[in-house]
């Protein structure tokens, strides 16, 4: 029964840079930087398999794959691709191994034990992507993963999953925030920003939190959804957990707050009346949209619209990553204010 309680687990991970844009030399080191950072945390950061315990993944170059037809399923096949191996033992319980359904059906051993894979299956794939969010949360979008292969001892077939976030959208909001030059990212070690998540209910379940988990939750939908007005309302949902309270004035809220955290904004205000203004404008009717079966993109009515709302995201999310690096470099739970009285010396 020991040999039958253990999964050996191995994901080769296919790795690009985020953007369809060649951008150079420097572009590509940091992409190979950030890969090395992520093998650098081999054995050191723990992957959380719920029932199936704790697990500390070993992260390596994969010098060659396994499945020879990578390229065939992930989601941008003109990009060159680097990959990493991602492996490590499951010793399940032999009671897990009893399984009963709510109809009162006790699964065979066999059948428990293809239950137990799938349970562990679903459980690696939100620790990668966990694990691709945070390292491009403090990269600013430097990699990005184009799906993965999970194999397993147990079975021979091959399990396939297909990455879903846009990264890019990081590097997009940093862009942003150095044109704008405001607000400042913060420097963050991975393994600690990692176990800084991940001793967090709210991250371990990606349910609920308070107003930093809805803040960081709220980020990771902005950037899996494809739709660009859904991801400035997701942004800016994430913004108001952190900053605002009550249902007054929301914009003139986090315009006084976030100049405490990021600095002052007095050259940038505009930034955020802005993004406000075009929320506004979108959510009352104010401004065109397109449908669905919308064709027309190579149009300048279609890039002037595509252009404002882009700026709008980007604002939005620069501001709520750079807000969610003060939080965890300061090793806080969350942010809150108040009103001092003081002296104004007149």
């Amino acid at each position: 029964m020991e040999e039958k309680m253990l999964f050996k687990v191995t994901c080769e991970v296919a790795c690009a840079i985020p953007i369809l844009k060649l951008d150079g030399e420097e572009k590509y080191k940091a992409f190979f930087d950030t890969l090395k950072l992520m093998c650098q945390s081999s054995r050191k950061i723990k992957f959380n398999l719920y029932k199936n315990g704790i697990i500390k993944p070993r992260i390596e170059f994969a010098e060659e794959i396994t499945c020879k037809n990578m390229e065939s399923y992930t989601a941008r096949t003109v990009r060159k691709y680097e990959y990493l191996l991602i492996s490590f033992q499951v010793k399940v319980q032999e009671e897990t191994l009893l399984i009963m359904d709510n109809m009162g059906h006790t699964y065979n051993s066999e059948e428990s034990i293809y239950l137990q894979w799938h349970i562990i299956k679903e459980d690696i794939t939100k620790c990668i992507n966990d694990m691709f969010f945070v390292i491009n949360f403090i990269s600013l979008g430097k990699i990005d993963s184009g799906g993965f292969v999970v194999y397993c001892n147990k079975f021979s077939n091959e399990q396939k999953i297909i990455n879903k976030f846009q990264y890019w959208g990081i590097e997009e909001a940093a862009k942003f925030a150095i044109k704008t030059q405001w607000p400042k990212f913060e420097e963050l070690d991975f393994c600690k920003t990692w176990n800084w998540l991940n001793k967090r209910e709210w991250f371990i379940t990606s349910f609920g939190g308070g107003n930093t988990g809805r803040a960081v939750l709220g980020l990771m939908n902005s950037l899996k959804i494809e739709d660009t007005p859904a991801q400035l309302f997701w942004a800016l949902l994430a913004i108001e957990a952190l900053y605002t309270r009550g249902r007054g004035e929301l914009g003139e809220q986090v315009k006084e707050k976030s100049q405490i955290l990021l600095g002052n904004i007095e050259n940038h205000k505009k930034i955020i009346n802005q993004m406000y203004g075009y929320r506004s404008r979108f959510i009352h009717g104010d401004i065109d949209f397109v449908g669905v079966n919308f064709i027309n993109d190579a149009t300048d009515y279609f890039e002037k619209y595509d252009e404002n709302l882009r700026e709008a995201v980007d604002c939005a999310r620069a501001i709520l990553i750079a807000s969610l690096h003060q939080i965890i470099k300061r090793n806080w739970e969350g942010i809150s204010f108040s009103y001092k009285v003081f002296d104004s010396g007149e």
